[in-house]
């Protein structure tokens, strides 16, 4: 939140490549970063995981440049429709 109590941002997940952001109407217009994550196990199969033992550390599956590194940015403008591609060429 900024100090006006203004999003500064929000968050989605991603379905089949699609994504959607409800709550765009509340963010106020301008430039925002953009990142995109996939975080899971690292490449294991979910599973129980006995007592004493490790959890399997997190891989983030999606490039830093798109995440960490990110300099995708989107222009939120006021009302309607907007619809914002990114060619992820992973």
């Amino acid at each position: 939140m900024s100090e006006s109590g203004q999003p500064l941002g929000d968050v989605s997940s991603i379905d089949d490549g699609d994504f959607a952001i409800v709550s765009s109407e509340t963010l106020e217009p301008g430039t925002y970063l953009v990142k995109i994550n996939s975080v899971g196990a690292g490449g294991a199969a979910a599973r129980r995981v006995p007592a004493g033992e490790r959890l399997p550390t997190a891989h983030e599956w999606i490039p830093s440049r798109f995440n960490d590194e990110s300099v995708l940015r989107v222009e939120i403008t006021r009302g309607g429709y907007q619809r914002f591609d990114f060619d992820l060429k992973l």
